[in-house]
C-alpha cells in the first residue's frame, strides 16, 4: 500500500516536470520571438 502511494507520488513529480519542461521551452520561444 504504501509504496503503491509513494509510486503515485513518482509519477505525478513526473508529469510535473514534464509539465514545467514545456513551459521553459514555450517562454524561451516567446523570449527569442521578443528579441
Amino acid at each position: 500500500m504504501l509504496d503503491a502511494g509513494r509510486n503515485s507520488t513518482f509519477v505525478r513529480q513526473k508529469k510535473i516536470d514534464r509539465e514545467i519542461s514545456a513551459l521553459k521551452k514555450n517562454l524561451e520561444m516567446l523570449g527569442s520571438l521578443e528579441m
